[in-house]
Parts: C-alpha cells; sequence; structure tokens
C-alpha cells in the first residue's frame, strides 16, 4: 500500500486526532498542505515516533517503570486500556511504516533546504563508486533520484507511480541495496545507536569525508524505500553543493550549513541523556498525568513546576515532550477503538482541503480490526498459599470483547503427587474470531516481572496442562498473576 493510499484508508476522525508534538512539524505539514495540497501527517508522525525512540525508552524506564522494547511493532500500533482490556490495533503493517518514516524524514529536509529538488546535471558522477549506493557508480544513484522526483515526488498524490522501475545495476545480483544516509536517519531507523558504524564516504566536494552509514533495503520489497533514502542523501548533498558555491559557511567534515532541525533533534536528546538530574517523586506524578489525562488537565501550580523544570533540565524538558507525544497516540488508539466498535460516525468537514483528503478514507470502518486484545490482571486468591490441593477448586474468569463474542478461562493447579510433578490446567471456550492465538501471561505480583509465556491454542475450545517447572515459578509458595492475550494475524 502506498502512503498517499494509506492515509486515505483512515476515517477522517482518526486523523483528527493524529497531533504533531513539535510545532515544527505541524508548520511543515502546514506548508506542504497548502503548497501540494498533500496531507503528510502520518509521515511526519512515523518521523516523530522514531526520533523519540531514544527518549521513549529513557522515559519508561525512570517515570512508568515499564521495561517495554521501543521497535517498529510498537511504532505502529497503538494500545487503547479499556475495562475489558487492552486493545491493540494496527496503524499500518512494518514495511510501510518504514516508508512512511523515510518520507517523514525527506519532507523534513525539503522544507529545511526550501527546495523539493535539486539538480546538478552539469556534473558528471559516472565514475564513481560507493558515494551513495554501496558498489553502485554515482550516475546510477543519480538517475534513481531523477525518477523518484519524476514518478513520485514531482506529482499530486492520485497521479504518483509507486513501481519505481529502474535499469539492471549491480545490487540486482546481491538482492539488496545499501544506501548511505545521515547517521541520525539510519539510528531512528533502527532504533540502536550501537548499530551505526560511521563510514567516511568519498563524496564530492563539499560533502567529502561526510560522516554516514548504510540502510540496507531488500531489492524485491523495498525499492522505493531505497529510492527514499537516496533521495534524502542526494539532496542533502546538492543543497550543500548549491550553498557552498554560494559561499555559505559549511563544515566540511559534517556537511552541515547552520542548524537542522534533525541535528537540532539529536544535539537535544544527547543533552537529554547525558543530563543525571534527579526526577522527583512530585514530577514523576505530573508526567503520569500528562500521560493519563493530557497537559491540559494539569492545574496552574503544576504547570508552573514543570514549565520551570523543563527550562533549566534537558532531561525533563525531553520527558515532557515524550509525555505529551504518548498521550496523543493514546488518543489516535481511542478514535480507532469508537470506529472499531461502532461508537463514531464517520463524517468529514468538506469545506477545507483536509477534509476532502480525509474524505476518501470513509470505507474503513469495516475493516478497522484490532489484532491484539490483552485481559485485566487475573489474581487467584489462592495463588502461593499453602493449601492442600483438594482445597483448591477450580476458578472462571469471563470476557466479554467487544463485539466478536465471549471467551471463558477455567484454571486450577494441583501439587506433586506419585512422582508426578505439580502442574496448572487451563480450559478455554470461545465463542468469536476463529484463528486467534490464545496465551497466557504469567507476572509475579509483588516485583510484577514477568515469569512466562505459554502458548494455549487457537480452536474454540480445548484444554492445556502446564508443568511447573515450565512456568519458570513455584504454585505454591510464590505470589503469581496471569494475563490471557488473544493475538490475530498481522499484516
Amino acid at each position: 500500500m502506498s502512503c498517499s493510499n494509506f492515509i486515505h484508508s483512515f476515517p477522517p476522525q482518526v486523523l483528527d486526532e493524529i497531533e504533531l508534538t513539535d510545532p515544527e512539524l505541524e508548520k511543515i505539514r502546514d506548508k506542504v498542505l497548502e503548497k501540494r495540497e498533500e496531507d503528510i501527517t502520518l509521515q511526519l508522525y512515523f518521523f516523530e515516533d522514531r526520533a523519540l525512540t531514544e527518549e521513549i525508552n529513557e522515559f519508561n524506564h525512570v517515570v512508568t517503570g515499564e521495561i517495554k522494547p521501543i521497535n517498529w511493532e510498537t511504532t505502529r500500533t497503538v494500545d487503547i486500556p479499556t475495562s475489558e482490556g487492552i486493545y491493540t490495533y494496527e496503524l499500518t503493517d512494518a514495511r510501510n511504516a518504514k516508508k512512511c518514516f523515510l518520507m517523514g524524514c525527506l519532507e523534513v529536509q525539503l522544507c529545511e533546504s526550501e527546495s523539493e529538488y535539486e539538480t546538478d546535471d552539469s556534473f558528471s558522477y559516472s565514475d564513481n563508486e560507493n558515494q551513495f549506493i554501496i558498489d553502485e557508480i554515482s550516475s546510477f544513484s543519480y538517475e534513481m533520484m531523477k525518477i523518484y522526483w519524476e514518478k513520485y515526488q514531482s506529482k499530486k498524490p492520485s497521479n504518483r507511480h509507486e513501481k519505481i522501475l529502474l535499469a539492471q545495476n549491480k545490487s540486482t545480483i546481491k538482492k539488496k541495496w545499501l544506501v548511505y544516509v545521515p547517521l541520525e536517519v539510519k539510528e531512528w531507523y533502527y532504533g540502536d545507536r550501537g548499530n551505526i558504524h560511521i563510514n567516511k564516504t568519498a563524496f564530492p566536494s563539499p560533502l567529502e569525508q561526510t560522516e554516514m552509514d548504510t540502510i540496507n533495503f531488500r531489492l524485491d520489497t523495498e525499492k522505493m524505500h531505497a529510492a527514499v533514502a537516496n533521495y534524502i542523501t542526494w539532496q542533502k548533498y546538492l543543497c550543500a553543493k548549491k550553498k557552498h558555491e554560494g559561499d555559505e559557511k559549511i563544515d566540511s567534515n559534517t556537511g552541515k550549513i547552520g542548524s537542522s532541525m534533525s541535528t537540532t533533534m539529536k544535539k537535544a536528546q544527547e543533552n537529554a541523556l547525558k543530563d543525571d538530574s534527579p526526577i522527583s517523586d512530585e514530577m514523576k506524578t505530573i508526567l503520569k498525568k500528562i500521560l493519563q489525562t493530557s497537559y491540559s488537565s494539569l492545574t496552574e501550580g503544576e504547570k508552573s513546576i514543570i514549565e520551570k523544570a523543563s527550562k533549566k533540565s534537558p532531561k525533563i524538558r525531553s520527558m515532557l515532550k515524550v509525555a505529551r507525544h504518548q498521550y496523543k497516540k493514546t488518543q489516535i488508539a481511542a478514535a480507532i477503538h469508537r470506529y472499531a466498535t461502532g461508537e463514531a460516525t464517520q463524517t468529514a468537514n468538506k469545506s477545507t482541503i483536509v477534509g476532502q483528503l480525509k474524505e476518501l478514507g470513509s470505507q474503513m470502518l469495516e475493516n478497522i480490526k484490532y489484532f491484539e486484545w490483552r485481559s485485566p490482571l487475573c489474581k487467584p486468591q489462592l495463588a502461593g498459599v499453602h493449601v492442600g490441593a483438594a482445597d483448591i477448586p477450580e476458578e472462571t474468569e469471563s470476557y466479554t470483547i467487544m463485539k466478536d463474542g465471549t471467551l471463558n478461562i477455567f484454571y486450577s493447579w494441583k501439587s506433586e503427587s506419585n512422582n508426578n510433578p505439580a502442574y496448572l490446567q487451563v480450559k478455554w471456550e470461545k465463542t468469536m474470531r476463529q484463528n486467534d492465538e490464545i496465551w497466557i501471561e504469567f507476572f509475579h505480583r509483588e516485583t510484577k516481572e514477568k515469569l512466562s509465556e505459554i502458548f494455549l491454542g487457537t480452536y474454540s475450545e480445548g484444554t492445556k496442562t502446564i508443568p511447573q517447572n515450565l512456568l519458570n515459578f513455584d504454585l505454591f509458595t510464590e505470589k503469581w498473576d496471569f494475563q490471557i492475550i488473544l493475538k490475530g494475524q498481522k499484516t
């Protein structure tokens, strides 16, 4: 699915809930909307979410106490807690999310350079290899940039070509492209600073010896990804070359002219991670309140406290930004959930360009499905209690899951006897979606540590006997809780 079609597949009110935390990104979105009549909200949303990856990890560790890896799975999905449990919805598949992220990076760069397309046909790149794509001559990479402009970037969304045809090249044999990109783009793409291997690329002047690194794209399924990444780097180079020839000051080691938004964001992130300012319990409470109920819900006193602290501490400034971003993410999930449960109507304001674009998404209602559901945490009363096996009756948990049906869980556990190990027995009955996988997760009641995750089955009813050694805890001496998970088919 193209990014344009992906955006048009969203119900209008869902797009309305996708707000950008950074005001500068909102300016870029509005500028593109006015100039190209294109809504790039989702491209910028994925850009911002990935750019905040390291800060979100730090926020979760310090404020919420969650140890949850932030990856493309968490980027492309949104969670909504309800009284029935936690529903997880897909915004798109991982490959399309990555493509939208790269397009968001490109839009940020183009707005900063105030030029959508720089070219230099008078300069010969044909004899140079490994400048933009590993093992490719620069003339091939240059033509790829031009094709992307002609077939995609320069066109209105309805007239674009998703399949970009390229000439035969050396990468065809390797089945992959290794495309050079700015370091921050690779770091945000992979979400791992340790994955960065700085290379001094042999770029032509004025970007010779610029620090870059490569992203690996599959030739069969990620041609567009490679084309966008290649376009990012070429436009960075050509804009730098143009400004250099105009005698603007440029750092020949980094290729940076002035201070771009991406480099400013990276600098702010680095300052936040270096900041060892303590986060008080009062500050954590305020940040959690923003996360749960929005910044506007704070009292004037709470706003004053966190605003003053954020001016002094890069870490708190970062935490405030993450809290607001994560709250807005829950609002996206809430909007999608309202559509999935039939609580929302599909209307759009046609009087604006945004409304006209969003109107194209009015057919998505029937297609919205959660792909994962987590039950509320269950706390068995006799878990970890020294009682005889005969004193532990079978217990039942019943769940009604949206309009799909019901899920009943019956469970009991027995102590070791006659050389048979202790075990937990779980039965289930469901009258709902077929083929969903049923899992059970166990947690330590006091430490909240995840102890084990066991697959139960996919059938509408069944029984699973789980020996205690597979549970990684003692049924009769440790306090334990559990949670049921339904995992649907991912796109």
